[in-house]
Parts: C-alpha cells; structure tokens; sequence
C-alpha cells in the first residue's frame, strides 16, 4: 500500500497487514506528556528558566503545569532544585511518580561541560531512583546507585521492578561502562520502597538496559545487551525470562546497533531503534556515526528482525521526518494504532506522532467478535512458556482448534467445550506457531510464540 501526505510518499515495505500500514507520520512540537491511571493528571519532564530538567504536573482539561520538583530533601553540596530529573512516569499504583534524580555530587560535575553532562544524564549516568507524591512534597529514595541506572520496568502487576545499575565508566573494552541488571521487589506500604534487590544480569554481558516487561507474561523481559560480543556497540535486542535466566536474541546482528525495545500492547511486536536499514554502512552502527530508523519487528525465535517493517526515515531525504537525528524511544498508545516517538539531536529530543491504518500493535482487540456463534476469543499468555489458554466469551456450540508449525504440519488438534481452555505445550519448541478455531461456520487463525 502507497499512502500519500505532505507531498511524500510512504512505502509500507513489509507492513504484516493493513492495520500496519502507516497512514501519517507528523511532528509534534508538543513535550510528551505521561498521564496517569485514571487520566485526571499528567506529567511533564521540561527545561525549568535556569537550564535544569525538572517535572511539572497538570490537571486534565487545563493547560496550566506546575512544577513539583523544585523543592525536596536537604542536600549537602546543592541544593534539589539544581538537580536534573529524567526518566520520569507513575509508578504501578498510580499513586507516586518514579524518576532518577541527578546525584547531589560526582567528579565529573568539575569537568565535564554542562551540556554534555545533559547527554549523559539523559542516559541514566549519574542518577539515583527516586519516588515523590503527585504533589511533590515526599520523597522516597528507592536506590542509591555507584554511578547510575536505566529503567526501571515494573511487572504488569507492579510487584517487581528491573533496572540497570552502572558499576564502572572506564572499564577496558567497555565503551559504554560495566552493567548490571537488577530485579527489585516493590512495595508502597509506609510509603514507595524496594524490599529485596537480586543481580540477575546475563552472562557475558557488560553493558545491558531492561526495555519492558511483556504484556502478557511477567517473566519476559525485553533488555538490549552486548552477551557475546566484543564491540558493545552492536548490541542485539533479546527477551530475558528472568524465572529461569534463559535468552532469546530476536536480532543476532553484533554489527547492527539495536536498543530501546518495547512490547506491542498484545505482546506480539517489538518496536526498537536500529540501524538496521543502514546496515551495508559499516560506520552506522558506532556511537560518534550512528544511523538509526524505528523498526518493528515480530517476535519470533527463529528468524532474527522477523516481518521487520521501517516506520521512519530520519536519515533519507524526501520524507517529512528527514535531518532529524536518530531514532531514540518510543511508546505504544494502548490500542496498538498510534506510536509516539522521539528523535535525538544532541542534547535535545524531537517529538513523533506515527499513526497506523488500524490497531497494529493490538491485534486482540479485533479478534473479540471475530467467532461467531462464540462472541470472542482470546489467546493468551502470548509469548507463552509452558501452556497456553484459549478462552472464549460465550460457547453455544463446540470449538474445534488446530495447531501448526511454520512448516504447515498439524501438531495438535481438539475441541473447546467450555468457555477456557489449558493447553500443555512444554514440549514445544522456541518458535512462532499458527492456531484456527473453527465454531461449525467461521474460522479465525492466530498465532503465538513459544518462548522458553
């Protein structure tokens, strides 16, 4: 499909379906805004008038910010308003806000010019976790880390936390320091804390980022990792399951730079930035000549950059988003039709608005009354482990389901005589896998990854 606006022509190259394809990409001249659980507040993370990043609430139906974090704890060298905060969003409950607030003292706030500093506490260097009330009168210091952090993802159910701590800026080889994840229980009685913090770092890594946790599975981790390499540059994007600390390398390109992965809200794509399209250009994927595009990928454990599909064009004349920097992050609107994303100019961010003909990154929600007599289905945990559920709506006549591989074989067959069903699927292997259900008129086909 060919899609026309602003005078540039978008190719949807290897858009899975039509809910894929791109109908706008537009520039936002707006600061993001992260809204809470309930939409009656939401945030900003700006420059204040001295240069310093601090966050300013707002009220739904009023333009009116004000800043929280000017005010807080004593410190003994500056004073708090002084202190950039970044990495800003609510925590599980809604109730606090979670952010890494700039240490009150390291060396190279002696040295190092303001704005470059800016670049590096952009990127989580020297910031310790912290959690306010929405008004921001307290404080609560989650973790005081050696020389910074990334992250932090929570579970879907807010129990637990995962970040990465920096534990060295000069190790040999080690161009973007020495890492280590982290897995943090949480909890908010008497206030925001961490209880336990456990090392769950992989194995042969030295620089690692936690993404998101999957929507439908709370062991899946997305990170971003150097495991195996020996140019952290080229990191590859992988899912962690952190209950047993296996891996899965969705990209396996040591010379492609790929980061900044999150989940669609079915858990079915990745979005990251990558200089995957440039990857004929042997400069693109280092730090100083970096090239990077969002792509989106499907998650499948066999075939790295599956069904990948390019959504921008930052560094291709001709295209409305074109001399804007790099891919940096972006963010999913939960119905799966709209991606908002940032581009990087150094130190500063360019806001994106990526819409798509329909809900890409949440193919459930068409499924639910896609089977009829049965009113709905839904397939879920989707990666899935060892089981995996069928649940329908309502079921006035048996379902008959089929499963297959990639290769078209049939592996499992049956019915669905309830409204649920359990399915044991542990000696499957790491894959992408196809399941019909057919109620005696309609059949609708979904598939799911089998991640282990």
């Amino acid at each position: 499909m060919i899609v026309l606006f602003s005078s540039v022509t978008y190719l949807n190259v290897n858009a899975q379906n039509s809910a894929c394809n791109i109908t706008s990409i537009k520039y936002n001249p707006n600061v993001p805004v992260i809204w809470s659980h309930d939409s009656s507040m939401f945030l900003v993370n700006q420059l204040d008038t001295a240069g310093v990043f601090q966050i300013y609430i707002g009220k739904k139906g009023s333009s009116t910010l004000t800043c929280i974090s000017d005010t807080g704890p004593w410190q003994l060298f500056r004073p708090w308003i002084q202190l950039n905060k970044f990495m800003v969003n609510w925590d599980p409950t809604g109730k606090y806000i979670i952010c890494g607030v700039e240490k009150d003292i390291y060396n190279e706030l002696f040295y190092v010019p303001y704005s470059l500093r800016l670049a590096w506490l952009e990127s989580g260097v020297w910031l310790d976790i912290w959690a306010c009330t929405p008004n921001g009168k307290n404080w609560y210091n989650l973790a005081t880390t050696v020389h910074g952090y990334t992250g932090v993802a929570f579970t879907p159910g807010g129990k637990k936390g995962a970040w990465a701590q920096m534990l060295d800026t000069s190790a040999t080889g080690a161009i973007f320091g020495v890492w280590q994840l982290e897995l943090s229980t949480y909890d908010t009685t008497g206030g925001p804390h961490f209880n336990t913090t456990t090392n769950i770092n992989p194995t042969g890594s030295t620089w690692v980022e936690p993404g998101d946790f999957s929507p439908v599975d709370s062991n899946l981790l997305l990170i971003n990792s150097d495991i195996g390499m020996s140019d952290p540059e080229g990191q590859d994007q992988f899912i962690l399951n952190i209950s047993n600390g296996k891996l899965i390398n969705l990209t396996k390109s040591p010379k492609i730079w790929d980061e900044h992965g999150v989940w669609s809200p079915d858990g079915e794509k990745v979005l990251l930035m990558s200089s995957y399209p440039y990857r004929n250009d042997t400069n693109s994927y280092h730090i100083l000549t970096i090239k990077t595009e969002f792509l989106l990928i499907n998650v499948d454990t066999l075939t790295p950059y599956s069904g990948v599909q390019q959504l921008t064009h930052f560094d291709t004349t001709g295209y409305l988003e074109s001399d804007s920097g790099i891919a940096a992050t972006g963010y999913w609107r939960p119905d799966g039709t709209t991606i908002y994303a940032q581009s990087l100019i150094t130190p500063r961010y360019a806001n994106w608005i990526i819409t798509f003909e329909g809900p890409c990154g949440n193919d459930n929600t068409t499924s639910i009354n896609d089977l009829q007599p049965a009113t709905g289905s839904l397939i879920f945990p989707n990666p899935a482990g060892n089981f995996i559920n069928i649940k329908l709506t309502s079921n006035n006549n048996p379902v008959v389901y089929s499963i297959y591989n990639l290769l078209g074989n049939k592996i499992k067959e049956g019915q669905v005589s309830s409204t649920q069903l359990t399915l044991d699927i542990s000696s499957y292997s790491n894959g992408l896998y196809l399941i019909t259900l057919y109620d005696g008129a309609t059949t609708i086909t979904k598939k799911f990854a089998v991640v282990k």
